[in-house]
């Protein structure tokens, strides 16, 4: 019994991970879309065309 808790822990844990992970990528993809559109809108001095 103590080993199905300690793997339904690890479970756990392994989904935070995850969900931290989808946080991060969404958070990302975000920022680099802001990043495009100001780059098309010529706003990005550290890139001069």
């Amino acid at each position: 019994m103590v080993q199905i808790n300690a793997s339904l822990r690890q479970a756990c844990d392994y989904q935070r991970i995850a969900d931290f992970g989808v946080e991060l990528l969404r958070m990302y993809q975000s920022t680099s879309m802001w990043v495009a559109q100001a780059d098309d809108a010529g706003g990005d001095d550290d890139n001069p065309k």
